[in-house]
Parts: structure tokens; sequence; C-alpha cells
């Protein structure tokens, strides 16, 4: 579960694999704010920024990659 349209927290261990937490979510208004750092073997300090939009249905944002110091935008589609 990405967002819950209830409002409910989003729980940290849904939206990371192994290794991938801490998570957080915020609300900004409607916005829905997702963040979270990985802490995977050969990506620790990476992270995802991103922001939900509810008309297209998608998490979309940036991506830090660490290790190389580069930022990369990024969307996740929901599948139907």
């Amino acid at each position: 579960r990405i967002d819950d349209r209830a409002g409910a927290p989003i729980p940290g261990r849904s939206l990371s694999r192994q290794g991938s937490l801490p998570s957080s979510e915020t609300r900004a208004g409607a916005a829905l704010k997702v963040f979270v750092e990985l802490r995977a073997p050969g990506y620790p300090g990476s992270t995802y920024t991103l922001t939900y939009d509810a008309q297209r249905d998608q998490l979309q944002g940036t991506y830090f990659q660490a290790a190389l110091g580069q930022t990369f935008a990024v969307a996740f589609v929901r599948l139907k």
C-alpha cells in the first residue's frame, strides 16, 4: 500500500525492501509526500523524495543515488 485514501499513516515496512528503512509520510494540504532512505548494501544514504499525484495516480519525485552523488527524476505508477 503506497497511499491510504482514508488518511492513515503509510507503514514503512510496506514501502520498502529489506534494509530500506526508515521512511516517512507527511501531508501538505491535499498533497501526500513520502521520504524513503535506503540502507541496503550498495545504497546507503540514497533517498527517494516523492509526492503523490492523485490525477495520474502515481508517486513522482527524485531519487538521490548517494554513491554517485546524482539525483534522478522518477515516477512509480500503480499496476491495475
